[in-house]
């Protein structure tokens, strides 16, 4: 069982282990989102990501793998979100898949409800064989069609304490040269 007060990572990998296939995050980061997630998800896993421009990539071997293994010319997902849902309908079980600025593609009406459609076809599909499809955005309404299958998660800004820790984390980082030496850049 999940809570809210349970991390993003934690709450896709408690999905995953029962079969969530649609999940949509609103974050105000989604790389770093999308690191995190992979950093508490079975290392084995394939997962891939896609964005309108550079289309559908590994972001590990297994990703890479899976990518390879799929009957379809990867080409077909740069600039086509309906191209990205038909090619990992022929992915591996247990892919995750990475979608990020969703927000765009699910609002979109050229061709109407083609990628509505899309993603409530994977739906089914996915949750047979344990594959996910993350949407992220910086904000993102589900259309009716996709609100009562999808796990909508929201990952808020920092609080004082996490700002804080980034702060003093980054200072920190800036401290040193290449070699590990400290520099003194004046701050405290």
């Amino acid at each position: 069982m999940t809570t809210a007060t349970q991390s993003i990572p934690a709450r896709i990998r408690a999905a995953k282990a029962v079969g969530v296939p649609l999940v949509a995050i609103t974050t105000p980061d989604q790389q770093a989102t999308i690191h995190a997630i992979c950093e508490h998800v079975n290392g084995d896993t394939p997962k891939v990501q896609w964005d309108i421009l550079k289309g559908l990539l590994p972001i590990n071997k297994q990703g890479a793998d899976a990518i390879g293994q799929t009957e379809a010319d990867q080409e077909t997902t740069k600039g086509s979100p309906v191209g990205l849902l038909q090619f990992i309908e022929k992915m591996p079980p247990g892919t995750l898949v990475f979608a990020r600025n969703f927000h765009k593609v699910i609002a979109s009406t050229d061709p109407p409800l083609a990628p509505l459609q899309a993603v409530s076809t994977l739906r089914d599909e996915f949750k047979k064989d344990g594959r996910m499809l993350i949407m992220l955005a910086p904000g993102m309404q589900l259309p009716p069609e996709l609100k009562d299958d999808t796990l909508l998660l929201d990952e808020p800004l920092p609080d004082a304490t996490a700002l804080k820790t980034i702060i003093t984390d980054t200072i920190e980082a800036a401290s040193q040269d290449e070699k590990g030496n400290k520099i003194d850049l004046g701050v405290q």
